[in-house]
């Protein structure tokens, strides 16, 4: 997964899509880090892209962050800074594990638990900007896939959990009154995609990809309901291995891309 991003930016394939629809597109690299430990790099990595996204807000654009995995929300978050901001997490996975509750390790499963306070929350503090979203202000879309322990956290806690693929339809007024509730609360919304959370049919995303989820018009519903009710703060795209489904996939991101990023301009 940490090659899509160079799939869809290095070629200039996104962007152009971008340009060619009238969008003013930059495209900002963020290097590679010198810590030596993948937990290191992760956070080492966010820090960096902190400052990307609050530079990309203080010109006045809309950060858009591509990237392999989904902790970049932090970095998103943190560049955000004061605002007070909503989370909108469209993913076949609601990645709220925390390190008691995984049988994995998996990090990356940690993300919408660590950007709501749940876990790692020194690390989490290094990045300039970042405070932790309120679980009341975090909506996760199309999740489809939930481990025990993860159920166990949402079932407690104040997440809104909207249905949507493996064969259920997602519902225009459950995201517009989650949408509504958000949105008297904060400034915007943090809008995060994991392409996973795209229906295989459409294109394998990742080897995590799980039978049924969003087309790209449950997306554009998703995220163009939501823009109507509050402005995106910055966007994030991540988790598309090019290796699992280059042919198919590719063009269905790029939907989902110019999708979003018009959404978000518009308002």
């Amino acid at each position: 997964m940490g090659s899509g991003p160079l799939e869809l930016l290095g070629d200039g394939a996104a962007p152009a899509r971008l340009r060619d629809a009238g969008h003013d597109v930059d495209v900002d690299l963020i290097d590679d880090p010198t810590e030596d430990n993948e937990v290191g790099r992760i956070f080492a990595i966010n820090r960096d892209l902190a400052g990307a996204v609050r530079a990309a807000r203080d010109a006045d654009r809309t950060p858009v962050v591509v990237a392999g995995n989904c902790n970049v929300c932090l970095g998103a978050i943190g560049g955000i800074g004061p605002s007070r901001c909503g989370i909108v997490w469209l993913d076949a996975h609601p990645d709220f594990h925390t390190p008691e509750t995984t049988d994995s390790g998996f990090l990356d499963g940690m993300g919408l638990a660590m950007a709501t306070g749940a876990c790692w929350s020194t690390l989490a503090h290094s990045i300039p900007g970042f405070r932790p979203v309120d679980e009341r202000d975090a909506v996760l879309v199309g999740v489809r896939e939930i481990d025990s322990g993860e159920q166990q956290r949402l079932d407690s806690g104040e997440v809104t959990v909207i249905a949507g693929g493996g064969g259920r339809a997602l519902a225009r007024e459950d995201i517009e009154r989650a949408a509504k509730t958000v949105a008297d609360r904060v400034d915007g919304v943090y809008l995060h995609l994991d392409f996973d959370a795209i229906d295989p049919a459409l294109g394998r995303a990742n080897e995590y990809a799980s039978d049924g989820g969003l087309s790209v018009e449950d997306a554009r519903m998703a995220i163009t309901t939501v823009t109507e009710r509050m402005p995106i703060l910055a966007i994030s795209f991540t988790a598309y291995n090019p290796h699992v489904d280059r042919d198919r996939f590719g063009p269905t991101a790029l939907d989902v891309v110019d999708a979003a990023v018009a959404a978000a301009r518009r308002r």
